[in-house]
């Protein structure tokens, strides 16, 4: 009897072949390495509390899901769950942060980061940043570059709203709502950053960089009780130093004249005259703003150009 020796019907080009070790076709100078390199030196067991289940599935290691959470985050910025699972499925990258683990649903991203990281994550931030800061002797003392970020929150016509869930999580959001709105400005978060900063590192930076938004009063007098240097330029410097139009504009009350009394006249030649001190709120240094009215604006031929602001009939 002859064998038949055409093996055509039963090969294919494109049968999936992969050697034994994964990462020996992972590029040498992948991200991932770095990334295991400092995870791997992080205690994680504290934060994952091994629970003894009698009945069901075995559950998924929880260090492994972090880091696949984590490298997805950290080379896409924000990461859909449904991406997460495809990657696990698809790039070899995450299979092998997986280490031979079924890849987990988009569901298990899911529950693992509602159930195990809503209260920890923090945490395990600041003990990856404790380390690459040991590692490479982070200077700690140049706090640079702090900014704000706005981020639209009104809804559209394609927004679902859940009645149930709305009433449920009401008083909530109203509280959470009531304590950031002193946040509305990166002015009023300066503050609040500053003093997270010591809480986590114990001390406060000595040269906190940060743009004009967070440049006022209250921040400056913040730096000078805490022994920080002030590197942030107030929210008019560009305007006062770079526009001339704006510098030189005698409507200023900076650019008006003063009397033997020093009391301020006009471009129109009439007194202002004190009318009060006004407390600035929310300001814990007592700071006050002086209250000045003109005397007379009746018939003033620079009415239109010193009161824009005001309609004239």
């Amino acid at each position: 009897m002859l064998l038949n020796k055409n093996t055509k019907d039963n090969y294919t080009s494109r049968q999936l072949k992969l050697p034994l070790e994964i990462e020996i076709i992972i590029d040498v100078s992948d991200p991932v390495y770095t990334f295991c390199e400092i995870m791997d030196h992080i205690d994680l067991s504290r934060y994952f509390v091994e629970k003894d289940y009698k009945t069901g599935r075995p559950r998924c290691d929880a260090q492994k899901l972090l880091k696949v959470i984590l490298f997805a985050f950290m080379e896409n910025g924000f990461c859909s769950l449904r991406e997460i699972e495809k990657l696990c499925r698809t790039d070899i990258r995450y299979m092998y942060l997986l280490d031979d683990m079924k890849a987990p649903s988009f569901a298990t991203f899911g529950n693992f980061i509602r159930d195990e990281l809503t209260t920890t994550i923090e945490h395990i931030f600041n003990d990856v940043n404790a380390y690459i800061f040991e590692a490479d002797h982070v200077d700690l003392d140049h706090y640079t570059y702090i900014d704000g970020t706005k981020i639209e929150a009104n809804a559209n016509k394609y927004t679902w709203v859940w009645k149930k869930s709305c009433i449920k999580n009401r008083d909530k959001m109203f509280a959470n709502i009531t304590e950031l709105k002193p946040y509305a400005s990166d002015m009023e978060c300066f503050v609040p950053l500053m003093e997270k900063f010591n809480a986590i590192y114990g001390h406060y930076p000595k040269y906190p960089v940060a743009d004009a938004g967070c440049g006022s009063y209250n921040n400056y007098l913040y730096c000078e009780e805490h022994g920080m240097e002030k590197y942030m330029k107030f929210t008019m410097f560009e305007k006062e130093t770079k526009d001339s139009k704006y510098h030189n504009n005698p409507y200023r009350i900076d650019n008006f004249d003063h009397d033997e009394n020093g009391t301020l006249i006009c471009p129109n030649g009439k007194r202002f005259i004190h009318k009060c001190d006004k407390h600035v709120k929310g300001n814990k240094y007592g700071r006050t703003e002086e209250i000045y009215e003109c005397e007379d604006c009746t018939g003033c031929p620079y009415k239109n150009e010193c009161c824009k602001k005001v309609n004239f009939r």
